[in-house]
C-alpha cells in the first residue's frame, strides 16, 4: 500500500490492503490483472497497452464461443451447449425484484483450498 494512500486514491490503508497481490487465488481472479498492476506502479501508457491487449483477447475468445454456437444451430443442434456458463455461479431470477441474480454453487473455495485451477481460463497472459 503506497504511503501516501489517501492523497492517491482517498482510500483508507485497509480499501488499497484489498487490492493486494494473492498467489493463492483463482488465475481468473482481477487481482492477477497485470494493466492493474502496471496502472499501480505508476506507467499508465503501458498499462493501457496491456489493457488493450487483454480487451483483444477477451473479443477472440467471444469470437470463437460465437462461431461454435451458429455452428451448432446451423447444425440444428443445442447452441447452449458452446454458451459461456459461469463456473462457481448460476443465473436465477430474484423472486422479490425479478432480476436476474447469480447464486453460489459451489467449487471455488475447494478449488482454492486444493490449489486446483486446472478448468481456469488463462485470462491475463499477454504476449
Amino acid at each position: 500500500v503506497p504511503l501516501s494512500h489517501e492523497a492517491k486514491y482517498n482510500f483508507s490503508e485497509f480499501s488499497c490492503s484489498l487490492n493486494e497481490p494473492d498467489d493463492s487465488v483463482a488465475p481468473t481472479d482481477t487481482r492477477r490483472r497485470p494493466d492493474q498492476r502496471v496502472m499501480e506502479e505508476g506507467n499508465f501508457d503501458e498499462a493501457n497497452k496491456v489493457k488493450l491487449i487483454l480487451e483483444e483477447k477477451q473479443r477472440q475468445r467471444r469470437k470463437v464461443r460465437e462461431a461454435a454456437v451458429a455452428d451448432l444451430k446451423a447444425q440444428g443442434k443445442d447452441a447452449s451447449l458452446a454458451q459461456y456458463k459461469p463456473r462457481y455461479f448460476r443465473v436465477e431470477k430474484d423472486t422479490l425484484t425479478g432480476l436476474s441474480m447469480h447464486r453460489y454453487v459451489g467449487g471455488y473455495w475447494e478449488a482454492k483450498r486444493r490449489q486446483n485451477w486446472q478448468d481456469s481460463l488463462d485470462l491475463y497472459t499477454t504476449p
